[in-house]
C-alpha cells in the first residue's frame, strides 16, 4: 500500500507547481491578415509541456491509486512522450522502464541521454516487437516486468484522451461552434481523438507528420486536413524550417518545435480558407526538447 500514499502525495504536490490553466496568447499573422489564439500548453512546465502532460496526467493518477511497482511505455529515440515520462517518474521516485524501437543500445540521442540521467531503464526492441507491444503492451510487459503499469505509445488510450478534455475545458465558454477552428498537431492521434470526444461542433485542423499514418477518426466530417504536409524526419533538422522557427520566435516570442508545431504553423499560414472562421485556436503541444535533434 506504500505508493497509495507516497506517490499520490508527491503527484498532487507536483501538479500544484504546473502552470495550468494555460495562457492564451493572441497574435496577428500578417501573411493571413488575421488574428489567431495560441493556447500556450508549452508553458505548462519546462520539461513536461504541452499534450505530453495532458496525456500523462490521468495515467499517473491511476498508477498512484494502485499498487503497481513501476511504469513502462514504448517509443522511438526522439520520443517527447518518453522524455516527459522519464522526467516525471524521476521527480516522483517511480521506477521507469522504457522500450525503445529503432535503437541498437549503442548510439544515444539527447532524448535518451536525458532518460538515462533520470534513471530510466532503457531496453532496445525490434520494430516487430514494437508492433506486438502496440497490439498487447500489457501482456508483453508482464513477461519481464510484472506489476508494472503500461502506458501506450505516446500516452494514448482512453486514459490519455481523458486529459485532453481538461485542455478543451480551459477554452472560452461557447467556443464549441462550427465557425471556430482548433488547430493541433498529430502524432499518435490521441490528442485529436480527445478533442473530438470532448467537443461537438468546432472544426479541427491537423496534418500528417508521418505520411503513411492512419487514424480511426481521419474521415470525421469535422476534420480539416492540411494536405500540403510533407513527411518530416525525426532525426534531422530542415534548415528552411529552422529559419522559420527562429523568425517566428523573434516576432512572436513563441518557440515552436521542428517535428510538430513548426511544420503545422508554417502550413497553416499557407491556407486560404482561414477567413471563414470566427476564431482560430492553435494548440501548442510543446515537444520543445526536439529542437536539440542533430
Amino acid at each position: 500500500m506504500q505508493n497509495l500514499f507516497l506517490y499520490s502525495d508527491k503527484l498532487h504536490s507536483f501538479i500544484r507547481e504546473l502552470n495550468i490553466p494555460s495562457k492564451q496568447q493572441t497574435i496577428y499573422l500578417e501573411e493571413c491578415h488575421r488574428e489567431i489564439i495560441v493556447v500556450r500548453d508549452d508553458l505548462i512546465h519546462p520539461v513536461i509541456s504541452g499534450n505530453k502532460w495532458r496525456k500523462l496526467n490521468y495515467h499517473l493518477q491511476h498508477f498512484s491509486a494502485h499498487t503497481y511497482h513501476g511504469i513502462s511505455s514504448m517509443g522511438g529515440c526522439f520520443s517527447n512522450h518518453l522524455h516527459a515520462l522519464a522526467f516525471t517518474c524521476h521527480q516522483l521516485g517511480i521506477p521507469c522502464t522504457l522500450f525503445i524501437y529503432g535503437w541498437n543500445g549503442e548510439w544515444n540521442s539527447q532524448t535518451l541521454i536525458d532518460c538515462k540521467n533520470w534513471n530510466a531503464e532503457l531496453i532496445p526492441i525490434t520494430r516487430n516487437s514494437a508492433s506486438e507491444f502496440r497490439q498487447s503492451g500489457i501482456k508483453k510487459l508482464q513477461e519481464t516486468h510484472p506489476m508494472y503499469y503500461w502506458i501506450p505509445e505516446g500516452g494514448g488510450g482512453l486514459t490519455g484522451e481523458k486529459g485532453i478534455k481538461e485542455l478543451t475545458d480551459e477554452l472560452p465558454q461557447g467556443f464549441d461552434t462550427d465557425n471556430n477552428l482548433l488547430v493541433c498537431a498529430c502524432g499518435t492521434g490521441t490528442t485529436i481523438q480527445g478533442i473530438l470526444n470532448s467537443t461537438s461542433y468546432c472544426k479541427v485542423s491537423t496534418m500528417k507528420i508521418v505520411k503513411m499514418a492512419h487514424y480511426p477518426w481521419e474521415l470525421n466530417n469535422r476534420i480539416q486536413w492540411i494536405t500540403t504536409a510533407q513527411a518530416h524526419s525525426f532525426a534531422k533538422k530542415d534548415p528552411n524550417l529552422m529559419e522559420f522557427i527562429h523568425a517566428f520566435e523573434e516576432k512572436y516570442d513563441i518557440l515552436l518545435d521542428p517535428v510538430y508545431t513548426a511544420p503545422l504553423m508554417r502550413n497553416l499560414i499557407g491556407q486560404t480558407n482561414l477567413d471563414s472562421y470566427q476564431n482560430i485556436y492553435f494548440i501548442h503541444t510543446g515537444g520543445l526538447q526536439s529542437n536539440r535533434m542533430n
